[in-house]
């Protein structure tokens, strides 16, 4: 319906405070005649659990039939937190990261978490996403060591697609 907005819960979506504030963005932004909308592949999630849980975009299952009905394959990586300096020095180092991406493009379809600081570490593969940034186009970015942020490095260093 025309010059009627919406916002948060109202509009059905993602039901998180964060999206929301996204949600209520773009609408300034439409209103004041800036089309714009919200990709909700990038919004991330979290549950502030021990450890903590999150993630962005697809999962394997989505991204599965996604590929299958558009004509791609896709392809997964795990790292583990049992590999990771700072996971180890805090004594937090049961956890793992998985990126899913298509195999022919290195897109990232999606990003699961699970581990210390879990909720902050997804940010990156949500910015990713936002930006269409590949999992080789990471591979190339430097993360501070020691820092819990290597083990998306590793991931991403991991799935790199060579051009066929």
């Amino acid at each position: 319906m025309p010059h009627l907005w919406a916002i948060g819960d109202a509009t059905g979506k993602m039901m998180l405070a964060h999206a929301a504030s996204a949600q209520g963005l773009i609408t300034v932004e439409n209103i004041c005649g800036q089309p714009r909308t919200v990709n909700y592949m990038s919004i991330p999630a979290a549950a502030f659990t021990h450890p903590e849980v999150s993630f962005v975009g697809l999962t394997e299952p989505a991204a599965r039939e996604k590929a299958e009905a558009e004509g791609f394959a896709i392809d997964t990586v795990r790292t583990y937190f049992k590999g990771n300096s700072k996971a180890l020095a805090e004594g937090e180092s049961d956890g793992l990261a998985k990126v899913i991406y298509r195999k022919d493009t290195g897109e990232i379809l999606g990003a699961h978490i699970i581990g210390l600081h879990a909720a902050d570490l997804i940010q990156e593969a949500a910015n990713a996403i936002f930006q269409g940034q590949t999992v080789t186009d990471l591979s190339f970015c430097v993360h501070t060591h020691p820092t819990l942020s290597e083990v998306l490095d590793e991931a991403f260093k991991r799935a790199v697609v060579v051009p066929a």
